[in-house]
């Protein structure tokens, strides 16, 4: 007996280390939903210059469609202030993905619903707007509004821009036919005609899906290589369970190519990221080892993409269902699941790469749904402290989700 003890003492002492380790991140909401400031933060956050927040609400304010806010950091803590707060008419309603701002400091993004389209149920198709940062305050600019017709519907992530300021993005549903009753979605840019604060956009779809052999839907936005052609994620495939697109541009515009069919369970989500060599990283919803999703990469072989799967989510115990990605300066990736862990309400992990090939995944926190939130359901952003920062849709001290930090 007095050889055993030692042994069994020295395994729980081992697990409580293990455990320990696997929590060493401090978790602090920042800032608690309430209905007037919004709720249901789906998209993630970015940062301005000087280390605002800024970020959607897809639910909440005053009229229950949503706003756009800012969170300011202060030595008493973070102050959110609402920038805007939809209507759900012409203006759009239903805000989700993350924002995009450019070198003056204007806010791009995209709403679900509202628009001055009586199509989409009659909720209207959604809109494309810019929030302008101007001496007088923050002004709303709706710059295309969807019809449900070739240049698509309902578009449900972000708009990212490029150098010379056209905004690219994409619409699950609406474009071919083919996909009845809703269409089969697009990839749409919008031009402005006027460099000028009030100059009409012009919206040109460059691609509609139309075969769901091939890929439909659309459901994430898409994001640049370096030599500018773009990559995404959709629905549909030659097995049913997604796939990973790149459409290149030519003489004759814009062409797509398949890059990858997941042929067991994947669903792919929650965008791609590149790394500085040109690799692809993301997440599949479904699949991996255990059923509850993975975190994938992707590697261009002259021409011919091979995945690998970093880490497969186990069980649960680590996470089920993950969302988008973000690397940190030295290669680490960071991210969060909507469910799973111990308390079964999400994580937040890190996965890190090793000399041999192989990741190492860390829980950085496991949430309760209490106070700390629950449910996190976008990606996470860090500061240049290298803390990162989402947003949870369960729990909250008002029940409605909140704002989080992690201190890494």
């Amino acid at each position: 007996m007095q050889t055993i003890f030692p042994l069994k003492l020295c395994i729980v002492i081992l697990l409580a280390l293990i455990l320990t380790a696997s929590s060493l991140a401090q978790e602090t909401v920042i800032h608690a939903f309430m209905q007037n400031d919004g709720f249901d933060s789906y998209g993630g956050l970015i940062f301005d210059p000087q280390g605002n927040l800024y970020g959607l609400a897809s639910t909440g304010g005053s009229q229950n469609a949503g706003t756009v806010f800012e969170l300011t950091p202060s030595s008493g803590g973070w102050t959110l202030t609402v920038l805007y707060d939809f209507t759900g008419k012409s203006d759009g309603g239903n805000p989700r993905g993350v924002l995009t701002m450019d070198g003056a400091g204007n806010l791009y993004g995209t709403t679900q619903h509202g628009g001055n389209s009586h199509n989409c149920n009659g909720g209207g198709c959604g809109v494309v707007f810019e929030l302008l940062n101007t001496p007088q305050g923050w002004k709303e600019k709706v710059l295309h509004t969807f019809t449900d017709g070739s240049d698509g519907a309902s578009p449900t992530g972000p708009v990212i821009r490029d150098a010379i300021g056209n905004l690219y993005g994409v619409t699950p549903f609406g474009g071919s036919t083919q996909c009845v009753p809703n269409g089969c979605g697009v990839v749409y840019e919008l031009q402005p005609i006027m460099l000028s604060l009030n100059g009409p956009w012009r919206e040109v779809t460059l691609y509609e899906f139309s075969n769901y052999n091939v890929a439909v839907t659309p459901n994430t936005s898409v994001t640049f290589d370096s030599n500018g052609n773009l990559f995404g994620t959709a629905g549909g495939g030659p097995y049913g369970q997604g796939v990973i697109y790149e459409l290149t541009h030519g003489a004759g515009g814009w062409s797509e190519n398949t890059i990858y069919d997941f042929s067991t369970p994947g669903y792919p989500g929650g965008g791609l990221t590149f790394d500085k060599v040109g690799n692809l990283y993301g997440t599949v919803d479904g699949g991996g080892d255990y059923g509850s999703g993975g975190v994938f990469e992707l590697i261009d072989s002259q021409g011919t993409w091979n995945l690998s799967m970093l880490h497969s989510f186990g069980s649960g115990s680590d996470g089920i269902s993950p969302n988008g990605l973000v690397f940190d300066a030295t290669g680490n990736l960071y991210g969060t699941t909507y469910a799973g862990g111990t308390a079964s309400n999400g994580t937040a992990y890190e996965l890190s790469p090793g000399n041999d090939g192989t990741w190492t995944e860390t829980i950085l926190y496991n949430f309760t749904s209490g106070n700390d939130g629950g449910g996190p359901d976008a990606p996470m952003v860090l500061d240049t402290a290298g803390n990162l920062y989402s947003s949870a849709n369960l729990g909250g001290q008002y029940h409605l989700g909140g704002i989080f930090e992690i201190q890494h």
